[in-house]
C-alpha cells in the first residue's frame, strides 16, 4: 500500500497533496478563531476530555466537510486515472492525512494561540 501512496504522489492530481492540506488548515484557523470567540475549549481538548467524543468529532468533521468532499472526489478520480481501480482503505487514509489531521491541528492550535494572546494582553 505504501508503494501505491508513493505512486499517487507522483501521478495525476499530485497537487491535491499540497492544496487540500492548505485548504483544511485555513478552514481550521477560521473555525479555531470562531471556537475562541464562542468561549469553547480547544477541539482536541474536547475530543480527549469529558465531552461526548461522537458529538465533538461530528462537529469537527462537519466543519471541514466541503474540503473533505472535494478531497474524496479528487482522490477517487486520481486513483482511477493512475491505477484503473479504487483502493477504499487508501482513500480513507489519504482523507485523514491530508484533510482531517491538518484541520483538527489548525483548529486546536488557533484556539490555543488566541487564548494565549488574550491572556498576555490582560
Amino acid at each position: 500500500m505504501f508503494k501505491i501512496f508513493i505512486a499517487a504522489l507522483k501521478g495525476t492530481g499530485a497537487f491535491r497533496f499540497y492544496l487540500q492540506p492548505l485548504m483544511a488548515f485555513i478552514r481550521g484557523i477560521k473555525h479555531g478563531r470562531h471556537d475562541y470567540q464562542q468561549g469553547l475549549s480547544p477541539l482536541l481538548s474536547r475530543l480527549l476530555g469529558e465531552e461526548k467524543l461522537k458529538d465533538v468529532f461530528r462537529e469537527g468533521v462537519h466543519g471541514v466537510a466541503p474540503v473533505l468532499l472535494i478531497a474524496l472526489l479528487l482522490d477517487l478520480y486520481a486513483q482511477w486515472e493512475i491505477f484503473h481501480y479504487i483502493h477504499v482503505v487508501m482513500t480513507m487514509l489519504v482523507l485523514m492525512l491530508i484533510v482531517l489531521i491538518p484541520y483538527f491541528i489548525a483548529r486546536d492550535f488557533t484556539n490555543r494561540f488566541c487564548r494565549l494572546r488574550n491572556a498576555n494582553e490582560s
